[in-house]
This record gives C-alpha cells, sequence and structure tokens, in this order.
C-alpha cells in the first residue's frame, strides 16, 4: 500500500475516534440528586373534558377542507400584553461579529417553495421530516411532500385532522385557529400535529398519525387541555419524550403554551409545561392522563424537548423545558417528571451563560405601528426594520425562545440546543442577531458547553431555528432584513452553522438560500413566530429548514420556503 493510502486511512480513523470519544466516550450518568435543583410551586391543569376519534385517510377527504381564499385576515391573537422587565442594555459576552473563514462547509441540496399566502397571515411557517414525507403547516392550513419536493397532498385545512363522528361540531374540527406546530416522532414513525382554539372554553387539539403515512387516518383528539373560558393558551409547540414512566410505559409528548388571563389580548400569566400520554394517542385510546402545570409571569415562555436521533432519552428521563431568564446571564432547565392525577414537585435549574440584552429593549416602534386600527407597542412588536419605503418595521418576537429546543442522546451523552433572538453592536450599529447554545449533560449536572451570538454583519438577523445532526454539527437557519433599498430589499432566508471541530463558539460564513426583491409595506408590522430545522431520521445528517419570505411587495403577501443541506463531516 503506497505511504499517502496508509495516512490518508489513518486520518480518517483518528476523526472517526475522536468523534465517537466526543459523543460515546464517559460512562452512564447518575441522575442529579433533587436537592442540587430548585423545587418551584406550579398551578395543576387537568383535562376537563375529552374527545376523541379516529379520521379517514386525509387524502380522501381532502377535496373538503380545501382553503379557500380570503381578503387578507390579521390574526385575532397576535395583541398582547407581556410583564415589562426593566432589561439593562448590557455588553454581549458571546458577540461574534466575523464568521469564520470561507464558506459554508455544508452543502445545499433541495430548494423549493412551500405553501403561500391565502389571506391568513402571518404564515406561522413550520415543518418536519419522516422516512420519506415532509410536512409543512402554516397558520389554517398544511401539506404533504415527497423527499423531492412533489406535492403528495395540499394545501388541506388543517382542521380536517379533527374530522371524525365524535369531534364533528368541536371547535377543533370547525375553527381551524392556526398557530399549528407538527413534529415526527421518530421512535414510532408516526406525524404529531397541534392546534390551538381562540374562542372559549380555551384548549388544544392534538392528532397522531396512524403510520408514516401523513395522508392516511389519524388518532384526533380535542379539548386535549381546556384551560376554561378565561386562561387563553398561545403559542404552543410540541416535543417527543418517549422513555417509560410509571404509568406512561411508551413515554409523553410534552407541550408547551403562554396563558393569558381573560382571552387572547389579556395580560401575560406565565407558561405551561404538558405532557399528554404518549401510548394511548399511538393506539387511539382515551389520553385522560394527560396534565398541564402552569408557572408564573416570572417567568419567560417555554420551549419543550424534542428528541433528535434514534436513541430515546435513559429510561425515567424527566421532561425537559428550556427558556432564557429574565436576568440575561443564564437560561432555565425545568425538569418536570410525568405522573398523574397530581405532580406537585417541578425542579428549575439555573445554567449561566454569557450576558445578552433581547432586542426588544430596543423596539423600533417605526411611524407605521398602527394597521387596520391596532397599534402594535408591545415588546417584540416593531423593532425589526426593512427595505419598505415607509417606515414599517417588522415584529421580532424576541420574547420568545425560538422553536425548537433539540434533544440528542449519544450511548452516554446528551445535548440540548435552541436560539432566540437578541441585541447586538456591530461597527456601533445596534442589530438584532441570533444567541445559540449547546447544552450538554442535561439529566445528571447540565452546562452550557458552547453559546454565540451570530452577527457577522450590522444586517437584522431574526426568527431562528437550529438543530444538531448525528455527529453533533448545528446548524442555524433565520431571516435577514436591511434597510437598504438597493440590491434585494426584502427580508433573505440565510442559514449557516459550525462543524463539530470548528473553533468553540463561532458560526461558519452564511449562505442565503432565497433572496427577496419583495417587502413588507403599508405598516403591516406582522411577521412569522416561528420557523423549523429539523434533521431528516434516515440519515440523521440532513438538516430540513423552512421559513417565510413576501412573495410581492404589499401588506400581507406572503410565501415559504423549504431548503435542505448537509455538512460533510457528518458521519452517520
Amino acid at each position: 500500500m503506497k505511504r499517502w493510502t496508509v495516512l490518508s486511512v489513518v486520518a480518517v480513523v483518528s476523526v472517526a475516534a475522536i468523534w465517537w470519544w466526543h459523543f460515546n466516550s464517559r460512562k452512564a450518568p447518575k441522575p442529579v440528586p433533587e436537592e442540587a435543583a430548585t423545587n418551584i410551586p406550579v398551578v395543576n391543569y387537568p383535562p376537563q373534558k375529552l374527545f376523541h376519534g379516529r379520521t379517514q385517510p386525509i387524502r380522501e377527504i381532502a377535496n373538503r377542507y380545501v382553503p379557500k381564499r380570503r381578503v387578507e385576515q390579521p390574526r385575532n391573537n397576535e395583541q398582547h400584553s407581556y410583564p415589562d422587565r426593566n432589561i439593562t442594555v448590557r455588553p454581549d459576552g458571546a458577540l461574534q461579529t466575523k464568521a469564520l473563514p470561507g464558506t459554508l462547509s455544508a452543502t445545499v441540496g433541495l430548494s423549493f417553495d412551500g405553501l403561500s399566502s391565502w389571506g391568513a397571515y402571518p404564515a406561522d411557517a413550520n415543518g418536519a421530516v419522516g422516512t420519506t414525507q415532509y410536512v409543512e403547516v402554516v397558520n389554517d392550513m398544511y401539506a404533504v411532500y415527497d423527499k423531492t419536493g412533489k406535492l403528495l397532498l395540499g394545501p388541506v385545512g388543517t382542521n380536517s385532522l379533527w374530522d371524525t363522528k365524535e369531534l364533528h361540531g368541536t371547535p377543533c374540527q370547525l375553527n381551524d385557529d392556526g398557530d399549528a406546530t407538527v413534529a415526527f416522532d421518530k421512535q414510532a414513525q408516526t406525524w404529531v400535529v397541534q392546534q390551538f382554539v381562540t374562542t372559549a372554553p380555551f384548549s388544544i387539539c392534538v392528532a397522531v398519525s396512524t403510520s408514516a403515512d401523513a395522508t392516511g387516518t389519524w388518532n384526533a383528539y380535542a379539548a386535549v387541555f381546556n384551560f376554561g373560558s378565561y386562561y387563553f393558551a398561545d403559542y404552543p409547540k410540541l416535543g417527543t419524550w418517549p422513555t417509560a414512566f410509571p404509568g406512561f410505559p411508551k413515554g409523553v409528548y410534552l407541550l408547551t403554551a403562554d396563558i393569558f388571563d381573560g382571552g387572547p389580548k389579556g395580560n401575560y400569566g406565565g407558561p405551561v409545561a404538558c405532557f399528554m400520554d404518549r401510548g394511548a394517542m399511538l393506539t387511539g385510546q382515551p389520553a385522560t392522563q394527560s396534565q398541564c402545570y402552569g408557572f408564573g409571569p416570572e417567568f419567560n415562555p417555554f420551549l419543550p424537548a424534542d428528541l433528535d436521533g434514534n436513541i430515546p432519552p435513559f429510561p425515567g428521563e424527566a421532561g425537559i423545558f428550556m427558556t432564557w431568564d429574565p436576568n440575561c446571564t443564564q437560561v432555565d432547565l425545568i425538569q418536570l417528571t410525568p405522573c398523574y392525577p397530581n405532580c406537585t414537585t417541578v425542579y428549575k435549574r439555573p445554567l449561566a451563560v454569557p450576558t445578552f440584552t433581547p432586542y426588544f429593549k430596543i423596539a423600533g416602534h417605526g411611524p407605521n405601528c398602527t394597521y387596520n386600527g391596532t397599534t402594535r407597542n408591545g415588546i417584540g412588536n416593531c423593532d425589526i426594520p426593512e427595505a419598505s419605503g415607509d417606515g414599517t418595521y417588522l415584529d421580532s418576537i424576541s420574547w420568545n425562545p425560538m422553536y425548537r429546543l433539540n434533544y440528542r442522546r449519544g450511548r452516554h451523552l446528551e445535548y440540548l440546543s435552541f436560539t432566540h433572538t437578541v441585541l447586538a453592536v456591530v461597527n456601533g450599529q445596534e442589530t438584532a442577531a441570533m444567541r445559540w447554545y449547546q447544552i450538554r449533560d442535561p439529566n445528571t449536572r447540565p452546562f452550557v458547553v458552547q453559546a454565540g451570538t451570530f452577527a457577522p454583519d450590522p444586517q437584522w438577523r431574526w426568527m431562528g431555528s437550529t438543530a444538531m445532526d448525528g455527529s453533533i454539527n448545528q446548524a442555524l437557519g433565520y431571516s435577514v432584513s436591511t434597510s437598504q433599498l438597493s440590491g434585494y430589499p426584502g427580508p433573505q432566508i440565510a442559514v449557516t452553522g459550525r462543524a463539530w471541530n470548528d473553533p468553540a463558539n463561532q458560526m461558519e460564513n452564511e449562505t442565503v438560500v432565497l433572496k427577496n426583491y419583495s417587502y413588507q409595506n403599508s405598516g403591516n408590522t406582522r411577521w412569522g413566530d416561528y420557523s423549523s430545522m429539523q434533521v431528516d431520521p434516515v440519515d440523521d445528517c440532513t438538516f430540513w429548514f423552512t421559513t417565510e419570505y413576501v412573495l410581492s411587495t404589499g401588506a400581507s403577501s406572503w410565501g415559504t420556503h423549504i431548503v435542505t443541506f448537509k455538512f460533510p463531516s457528518c458521519q452517520n
């Protein structure tokens, strides 16, 4: 064998060995003693009433749920009142103002348009990838694609997922209120979709497919959590947590929402952390052991952990929820062990992070923050400038951590990652930037192993989503806005990331995957509430990202785009 061949083999083996040690080198962890965490009080929200049934194959009833084009229609639940955190602007302790040299090492693959405007806005684009399909949901509708981007089903009204004789006439089947998100249960190879109800009694609707084919039948559940006529649950998010607990041998689905007193325009009452009986929902049985726990308004909104990869959490490992802390020097990890009928033990673990300032602290509040008779002056509103020509500012939603909180386990190591929008100062200019995290060992002694604020230039970056592949390469997708009227004035879609062996706390150069000449104007400040970065469960390497953009200059003409990319260092 030639010398260069031997050296190549040695190099490859060395890299593989280093990666294996990086992800699998430790002994199985022992749970952290309870006294190492803070027990916090919670409010118990049991399910009050539950309807469930099984749909016909959606492909057979889809023609009854074809969305109808409407005059532009703003969502009616977008004018919230959050408490003023009185946050001090401080230097960012993890600011990255120069990307790593060279181009993004990940290779962009499939790139195609998804669902587009049918009148309701914002889009709230979200998607998940399964074994053979990709499912995208936006407000009021969803679509199913194969992995070449071919449309298999849709657009279909999301309320079709609750079309059963048992649920007929319920708000889940009638209203199609939106804020839907979708997850792919990788262990069961099924889809999970949730959507809220915006009229009293306020509740959450959940549907679980009976196979990996999203065009087939679904087990549908209405009023899984009934918050009554006074407490509205907004910004609901899903996570899969397939590990056994007493009474829940198949694990649970995790769910979070923001509670508002008195309805959609009420005052913020804090987040809720919920679990649902996964085993019951997979088989279409009553999910009456589901439970929700309310936290006070001193907590920022939560995200639930969502499994990536093929290894479930450790047996009995508590469900994980996270948020950024109002003191802006830590993130909070919440652990909740599912039980029924009443749990009173919930633990909070504060994790130190480099300092940051939420972007809403310098909210722009441009001259056109009144639209359709509604003035939007809350935190996270009207604070992203764009090249609209009329001073329109878009909503950053920088109050919320950005979906998803993805969880990944090797044989012995565990990782979490998530992102949110913060203030950065680049060349003396204040701008919005993406703060991202990697958290290790959440079940034992959790700590933030890496964190960064990506701001390679003074453009505004927001509406992000992040995930890690099976080799611990991390991807980050987001929207990019500029105030300049030259070039591409509309918000762009971009992705970046870091290979597992890149310098710590640093991201590579971004790749713009969609350039846009159009922009949003006429004073409509609403932009999407979230985007979605997912990892293909088949190769555990390919990232799928979706978010919204502007189809044509105007108040609410949005489209969505779906793009895939992969790091060459992924070894799965």
